[in-house]
């Protein structure tokens, strides 16, 4: 259900993306390429083999086994690069990860929130692969409502990116 969009060698979001992964990824197998292609993946992010960068967040009820694998099968999920970034994403109301029926076109609300160790540079809001949004922000903490008022007819999925001055995602 999820897949790992950064560890200790680089970021698998798409071809030539902030802190990109050198030498381990073939073009068209980064995370975007995917998504662009119908595969239903959330993200993490994990230091498996370097130790110490990636990290990976759960949305779960309690912290038991059982709420958190239940949580990463829902894709309630989210990764960072090290910095422990809190993160709350909304569409339509819905928690990161869930599915929606497909867009009949009608305005789309994506409610972010985020908070930060260290400051802010820019948050990203992205659909279906196109970035579409990336408000003013200062601080370690934001409040952003984005409303897409011409969401495409048809599936489309919503993500954001936050990243801090001092370059951790």
């Amino acid at each position: 259900p999820v897949a790992e969009i950064f560890q200790t060698r680089g970021s698998y979001e798409y071809e030539g993306t902030p802190r990109q992964a050198k030498n381990a990824t073939p073009k068209g197998w980064f995370l975007q390429d995917a998504w662009a292609q119908g595969v239903v993946i959330g993200v993490i992010a994990s230091p498996d083999h370097g130790g110490g960068m990636g990290k990976a967040a759960v949305y779960a009820p309690e912290l038991s086994r059982k709420a958190i694998l239940e949580a990463i099968r829902q894709r309630h999920t989210y990764g960072t690069t090290a910095a422990k970034i809190a993160l709350d994403v909304r569409v339509k109301g819905r928690l990161m990860g869930e599915k929606l029926p497909a867009s009949d076109g009608t305005p789309v609300k994506v409610e972010i929130h985020a908070t930060c160790p260290g400051d802010i540079d820019r948050v990203d809001v992205c659909r279906s692969n196109v970035f579409v949004y990336t408000p003013q922000v200062q601080g370690k903490e934001c409040n952003i409502t984005y409303l897409d008022n011409q969401p495409p007819k048809g599936p489309c999925y919503y993500y954001v990116r936050v990243i801090q001055k001092d370059g951790e995602i």
